[in-house]
């Protein structure tokens, strides 16, 4: 089951890898449409998302060779987390909002997200 969700990370990674290249060698980003700006983001956070999800399983596998679903859950949450909070503060510096403040607390924020996630994992485990 694992390796199927990790073929299927591992495709997506590699069309979003595809998608972000042909986004940056064919559109003119001072003249594009928000489907494109929402496009060309989200391929940012796809690509982080399964190079993360990967790189984080593999080197969990290493550690712990058992519960290996488990590893490729908690490891997709992780990095899927990390993937917004870079691409969300790259967006807020596009938009001219991001200071230490703003910064400071949505990075609190995404550490509270993770937070609530492990301990609910660890409660009903």
């Amino acid at each position: 089951m694992h390796q199927r969700i990790l073929f299927s990370v591992f495709s997506i990674t590699l069309l979003s890898i595809g998608g972000f290249i042909s986004v940056l060698t064919s559109v003119d980003p001072y003249y594009t449409s928000f489907s494109t700006q929402f496009t060309f983001y989200l391929l940012i956070v796809a690509i982080i998302w399964g190079l993360g999800s990967m790189a984080l399983y593999f080197k969990r596998k290493k550690d712990n060779p058992t519960k290996l679903i488990n590893i490729l859950w908690e490891s997709m949450r992780q990095s899927f987390i990390v993937a917004v909070g870079i691409v969300g503060l790259i967006f807020f510096q596009t938009l001219n909002v991001l200071n230490i403040l703003s910064a400071t607390v949505y990075v609190i924020a995404l550490i509270l997200i993770e937070l609530y996630f492990r301990l609910r994992y660890n409660a009903y485990a």
